[in-house]
């Protein structure tokens, strides 16, 4: 019986160390390349500050000012005023859709027509509600 335990024994504790001297390899390697990687993190980092400072200087209001300037007989670029910009009636919002899932007319160029609030509850009672016993007259 000691001839194959003895033996046994010790090819699983050979098995075991090379197992476990397998898995330190792979942790170093793991760690060297989490190194590499933060090294390599930090420097895209710095470049990225470098170009945020840079497009910051770049797009100054001023320095693009002087070149519209410039280049005004090629671009033709003027400055915006409040004038350019619309106002918020001009913009087609879509009507809400319909919950009765009918289509109804077209208004316009694909736009259906916009119908009451379905939601709204005016003159419209809840019934379920127990009315209040106490009228204004009891106090």
């Amino acid at each position: 019986m000691r001839l194959i335990f003895y033996p046994g024994a010790v090819a699983l504790v050979v098995g075991l160390a090379y197992w476990a001297y397998d898995e330190s390899l792979q942790t170093r390697d793991a760690r060297a390349e989490v190194r590499q990687l933060n090294r390599d993190i930090r420097g895209l980092k710095s470049s990225l500050v470098l170009q945020r400072a840079e497009w910051a200087y770049l797009n100054r209001p001023e320095r693009l000012r002087d070149l519209a300037d410039l280049n005004f007989g090629v671009l033709g670029l003027m400055p915006m005023t409040g004038d350019d910009l619309g106002r918020v009636a001009e913009v087609p919002f879509p009507a809400p859709p319909d919950l009765d899932g009918s289509e109804g007319e077209a208004e316009g160029p694909g736009l259906p027509v916009a119908r009451a609030d379905p939601l709204r509850l005016d003159g419209v009672r809840d019934t379920a509600a127990p009315q209040d016993p106490i009228s204004d007259e009891d106090w």
